[in-house]
């Protein structure tokens, strides 16, 4: 009878221990899944860091882009400015406010393009008619390379018609698209007075009409 006790104790010790077991392997899963998920964590977080950064990045790009466009457009404005007197005088007034919109700019730099290139302007009338006769001397290289320049300054003429036509609250992105157009406009053809000396000095004439 005690063997049998004996036995009987004996087996429940090792059932014990093999429950015990049991329990722990079962626990170390547990403890690997934490770690994975904290790893999980500090990698979500690492990515949204990185989300951020790039986000930094792109909001900063546009205000600098931004800032050195109102730069070139303040510069264009105080260039425009010099041409009162010769071209703009209605624009007087307006060069001397505070707060001028881009559609003011625009149309003022049209009216100058009209006095100098337009179909009235003084390189396609006065150049060719009173400063160099070519309708009496019509075979002096100057009047040719004008007139071969007249499909040029038709394109210039449609740029210009566009902008006639333009709506105000347009003025800004219209600006930020052709401000390099505008000025390669006023580099190459304005003088700096309608004269004729003035004219010899411009872009226009010493690297086209005169090769």
């Amino acid at each position: 009878m005690k063997q049998w006790i004996w036995l009987v104790a004996m087996l429940a010790l090792l059932l014990t221990c093999i429950s015990c077991s049991e329990d722990k392997s079962e626990e170390v899963p547990a403890e690997s899944e934490s770690e994975d998920d904290d790893e999980d964590d500090e990698d979500d977080e690492d990515d949204e860091d990185d989300e951020d950064d790039e986000d930094d990045e792109e909001e900063e790009a546009p205000a600098t882009r931004l800032s050195e466009f109102d730069k070139r457009a303040e510069a264009l404005w105080k260039r425009l400015a010099t041409y009162e007197k010769a071209y703009l005088t209605r624009w007087g007034p307006v060069f001397k406010m505070e707060g001028r919109y881009a559609s003011d700019l625009i149309d003022a730099w049209n009216d100058l393009g009209y006095a100098l290139t337009g179909p009235d302007g003084l390189w396609r009338t006065t150049v060719p008619n009173v400063w160099f006769e070519c309708g009496k001397k019509p075979d002096q290289k100057i009047c040719k390379a004008l007139q071969e320049h007249e499909e040029v300054f038709a394109e210039w003429d449609i740029f210009q018609e566009k902008i006639s036509r333009m709506e105000p609250r347009r003025g800004g992105s219209f600006l930020l698209e052709h401000i390099d157009d505008i000025e390669q406009h006023m580099d190459t053809y304005v003088m700096e007075k309608p004269t004729r000396e003035a004219m010899e000095q411009t872009k226009f004439y010493r690297e086209f009409l005169m090769k």
